[in-house]
């Protein structure tokens, strides 16, 4: 990924001569004295210190503009903004946006139209995968922070075993729909006497496919769960009571052992996963994983974007902090190699180096290439952001936990299950 300590200082090197121009040019203060700069005031729950790098780059070529951030806990952002909305107080000129609140935040519709004058965002060079979830009413809101494309991390012991193979693209192309990894996982429980499983449990698969789909699960506050939801639970169901996967919910204790036990094939990654998840949680299985595009395309896992409230003090400051930031090759190459994150701009994928690194950890595989070159490209469609996103997803989540205790259960029960409580929680009417 990195290209270097030289090539990046050289780099930097470029930028501060640039802002060194800029500023004796226009005659504004330098870099190191900001004290008559516009303040963007950042709403997140991303700590500074986290950022500094980044926004230490930003300052090269914007001396006139100072950026600092305000700790919101994701989970109080909404109450937050509705508060001062309502009490008429000032508001952040850049609010943090994560992806299960997003529609929430959104319906609020105090955004400004990146996309119009005086902004101008250059919209043909967003990533086509983020167009559902960084849009509002027709609005281009927001710039993703880092895109969660996602494909499934595998066991390479587990492909060569049973699928002769542990090449990605091989592997790929032998599972390209979700009915060849089922019946893949029938000969996987066949050959290891029940042993060995597509993934730890229901709800890893239950993610990957939920989000494959671009059909909403309400429609106009009524249930679309017929469209959107009876097809994911009908492989579901499938999977659970022939103990293709495991019964291991994710993010817990067991879910954490079973990258060390090593009979569970495949787990959901997107790009921050090689680093927070699978390193974290097995430092000791180096080499015994591989990247792959799952069937059905990958999928965005996740996700945060960032938008100015259009009653923001300093609009257009913001603006140049989160297009330099987000939407930028210059904010790329800093966010790529401070942060490790993957942009929504476009052009930076022409490259075809620009993301690259081998990884010892992942066999020796190019996975950040791969994320770039292999799965972005067979994106699938997503779904826009809703309102009543998080409340629909807890919803569903409980079916496919009490579906992970019970494979008894019929796909049925389970829509009868998820109708009822969307009604018991004043989702929908009947």
């Amino acid at each position: 990924m990195k290209k270097g300590n030289v090539v990046k200082n050289v780099f930097l090197l470029f930028l501060m001569l640039a802002g060194f121009v800029s500023v004796f040019a226009n005659g504004e203060q330098d870099a190191g004295d900001r004290s008559d700069a516009a303040v963007v005031n950042v709403w997140t729950w991303e700590p500074q210190k986290n950022q500094q790098s980044v926004i230490d780059d930003f300052y090269t070529t914007h001396p006139g503009i100072e950026v600092s951030f305000t700790a919101v806990p994701v989970d109080e952002i909404y109450q937050k903004l509705q508060a001062t909305i309502t009490s008429g107080s000032e508001l952040p000129d850049v609010i943090w946006m994560e992806r299960g609140q997003r529609g929430s935040l959104l319906a609020l519709d105090i955004w400004e139209d990146l996309s119009k004058a005086p902004y101008n965002a250059d919209t043909s060079k967003l990533l086509d995968c983020l167009e559902p979830v960084s849009y509002w009413k027709g609005k281009l809101v927001g710039f993703e922070v880092s895109p969660p494309m996602a494909g499934f991390a595998y066991r390479r012991d587990l492909a060569l075993q049973y699928a002769g193979t542990d090449d990605p693209e091989e592997l790929g192309a032998l599972l390209n729909t979700w009915d060849k990894l089922i019946e893949f996982g029938r000969k996987m429980k066949a050959e290891s006497n029940g042993k060995a499983f597509l993934f730890p449990g229901v709800d890893d698969a239950y993610f990957a496919m939920q989000t494959q789909s671009p059909e909403p699960f309400l429609i106009d506050g009524k249930s679309n769960m017929d469209k959107a939801l009876r097809p994911v639970m009908e492989r579901l169901v499938m999977m659970r009571r022939e103990e293709l996967v495991n019964d291991i919910l994710r993010d817990s204790a067991a879910w954490n052992q079973s990258f060390l036990e090593g009979n569970c094939m495949f787990y959901p990654c997107a790009t921050w996963g090689p680093t927070w998840v699978f390193k974290a949680n097995a430092p000791d299985t180096a080499g015994k994983w591989g990247l792959m595009v799952p069937p059905g395309g990958g999928f965005l896992y996740g996700g945060t974007i960032v938008a100015i409230p259009s009653k923001a003090k300093d609009k257009e400051a913001a603006y140049e902090y989160i297009r330099w930031t987000y939407f930028s090759e210059e904010g790329a190459v800093s966010n790529r190699d401070n942060l490790g994150y993957f942009s929504p701009h476009t052009p930076v994928y022409d490259d075809l180096n620009f993301y690259s690194e081998p990884d010892s950890f992942f066999g020796g595989q190019d996975i950040l290439a791969f994320f770039a070159q292999n799965i972005r490209p067979e994106m699938a469609p997503s779904r826009a952001a809703d309102p009543m996103d998080s409340q629909v997803s807890e919803v569903i989540e409980e079916a496919v936990a009490e579906l992970n205790e019970n494979p008894a259960l019929t796909v049925s029960r389970i829509m009868e299950m998820v109708d009822d409580n969307l009604v018991r929680n004043s989702i929908i009417n009947r």
